[in-house]
């Protein structure tokens, strides 16, 4: 899977993106920028209104997106797992509820890492 395939899995669960991406046209095809400068600043605002359906369709997305080779997996460990722990160690938690289990161990893995303890 490339860039583009990645950046086109988050257009078809938020198409809202896809505007967003229009106007940012520099970060075209590039996925690990468009996660964490266009999309992150969603996933912390899905987390601080705690929109239910918007975590969970993530959740999925995240998870699915875990499963579709290293390259993949890297965009969802750097580019939002890694940074949210830093933007947002305070929403953890909720953002956690909502993880597949791939995902949650990333997270966690994260976590551990960076000696962080948002979970407790």
């Amino acid at each position: 899977m490339n860039s583009n395939e990645v950046i086109e899995m988050l257009i078809s669960e938020f198409p809202f993106i896809k505007d967003e991406l229009a106007e940012n046209d520099h970060l075209e095809g590039l996925s690990h920028p468009v996660f964490s400068i266009l999309f992150l600043p969603h996933i912390i605002k899905f987390c601080e209104m705690e929109d239910k359906e918007s975590l969970k369709k993530l959740g999925v997305l995240l998870e699915k997106m875990e499963c579709e080779g290293v390259m993949v997996q890297q965009v969802v460990n750097v580019s939002v797992l890694e940074d949210f722990i830093f933007d947002a160690p305070e929403l953890v938690p909720i953002l956690a509820k909502y993880l597949g289990d791939k995902t949650l161990k990333d997270l966690k893995y994260w976590i551990k890492r960076y000696k962080l303890n948002p979970l407790t």
